[in-house]
């Protein structure tokens, strides 16, 4: 018989989630001892963000992360160390970040001339648009390392009144933002 047994958020965890479907079983990411307390670290399993984020972790840990966030999936180092023991859900996202920059709730779009903004720079003929609303603060695309991002290169143009900020590599909604709203930053030029 399996004693029931509560997980614990910790920064250096000892347990993760298995390769099951629905990532449901518990198992262990590095050697436990005998007697010691099972733990996890929320960023390997998929929570709504205003649950966890900004909550202080008080594990007292080496590798307290301090201060929790929602978005550990779109860090590589957390992602090496931890990908295995991610939920299926997670790790289909970070999946999906390998092949795609932009987030799920943006898409690429041809536009026509009449789309063509004035107050966008670049005049090209494609844009980052967003499939869905979009809440200020949502992070909505992560450029892989920050010496590639020029405004030649991405789908992203340059305005002078743009709708999103960029943060070293990552590009925020700087306000809500509609379904089918061109997305622009200003790029330091």
């Amino acid at each position: 018989m399996i004693a029931q047994t509560k997980l614990f958020f910790i920064g250096n965890p000892n347990c993760g989630f298995g390769d099951d479907a629905f990532g449901d079983n518990v198992v262990a990411c590095r050697d436990i001892s005998p007697g010691e307390e099972l733990t996890y670290h929320y960023g390997i399993l998929e929570t709504e963000s205003s649950l966890i984020f900004g909550m202080e972790c008080k594990c007292n840990s080496i590798e307290c992360v301090k201060t929790l966030t929602f978005d550990y999936y779109r860090d590589p180092v957390f992602v090496e160390k931890y990908f295995n023991y991610m939920t299926p859900y997670l790790k289909a996202k970070v999946i999906d970040m390998r092949s795609r920059w932009y987030s799920s709730n943006c898409y690429v779009k041809r536009l026509e001339n009449e789309e063509l903004n004035d107050d966008l720079v670049e005049e090209c003929d494609t844009g980052l648009f967003s499939l869905n609303s979009i809440k200020k603060g949502d992070l909505v695309a992560s450029f892989l390392v920050c010496d590639e991002i020029k405004d030649t290169e991405h789908f992203l143009r340059h305005s002078i009144a743009p709708n999103c900020i960029l943060i070293g590599r990552d590009v925020f909604a700087n306000e809500d933002i509609g379904p089918d709203v061109e997305l622009t930053i200003c790029y330091q030029i």
